[in-house]
């Protein structure tokens, strides 16, 4: 179990979604938010779906365990609580490349989010968030909200587009299927992702284990299991991961 998350925290220290006119730093913080994301599941997965209350709660329980990683702020090259990770939600003033972690317990929240659930952010140079199609970049376990009369026309357009992207030449367009996918949340999307699993390029691949375990239908269960076989490693920890999830 402490090999496979060793490879996970790996793994995430070079999954990186590419964000327009970044940095290389710009690019390494990011890929700082995606070892907290797997420092978090990695804690909820040991104390039973609960998330910690805050980054020092975190650090203690990661080293104690021996599953913690050092996070280096990119621009100072400083480590450890408030230098390069801290709890709260990255916003104009914050810290450049501090990582931060919210969640409901976070103090000084003027927006409550979810029990269970947390938003990880990070500060660029110039004390601004990471951004995103004109908003900020968070990663977060907080399923968007459906519309109070969802539009079932809309939301087969929707993957009627994705499934189309997803047989592109282009990894990125395909890709980003899959995080429509994800979004959607969506049953009919299963036996799609499903095929992804033998997909040429790991990223997606693992974002179609990610969302797969999203969804939850059982149906992935079997395709998962078949992922052991395979000869990536790192890509057979994402699979014990999801298998996880999936209650098995």
């Amino acid at each position: 179990m402490k090999k496979a998350i060793g490879l996970l925290l790996s793994i995430a220290s070079s999954l990186s979604v590419p964000l327009a006119a970044q940095s290389a730093r710009a690019n390494a913080l990011e890929a700082n938010m995606y070892v907290l994301q797997v420092l978090l599941e990695t804690y909820a997965v040991e104390s039973g779906g609960i998330y910690p209350k805050n980054i020092t709660d975190l650090i203690k329980e990661a080293k104690d365990q021996h599953y913690y990683k050092d996070i280096t702020n990119p621009y100072s090259g400083a480590q450890g609580f408030n230098a390069a990770i801290a709890d709260g939600l990255a916003k104009a003033g914050c810290k450049a490349g501090v990582v931060y972690y919210q969640t409901p317990a976070t103090p000084g929240l003027k927006d409550a989010i979810p029990d269970s659930t947390y938003e990880i952010s990070a500060c660029l140079m110039g004390q601004q968030p990471i951004m995103a199609n004109g908003k900020p970049f968070v990663i977060s376990n907080i399923k968007p909200k459906k519309s109070s009369v969802p539009s079932a026309e809309l939301q087969t357009a929707e993957l009627e587009k994705a499934l189309s992207n997803l047989k592109s030449s282009d990894a990125e367009t395909r890709y980003a299927a899959i995080q429509a996918f994800d979004t959607l949340q969506d049953e009919r999307a299963v036996l799609p992702l499903i095929e992804t699993l033998k997909d040429e390029d790991e990223r997606v691949r693992v974002l179609a284990v990610l969302t797969l375990f999203g969804i939850g239908d059982q149906r992935a269960v079997p395709p998962l299991i078949e992922v052991f076989k395979d000869e990536d490693e790192s890509f057979r920890v994402y699979a014990v991961e999801a298998l996880e999830k999936l209650g098995h």
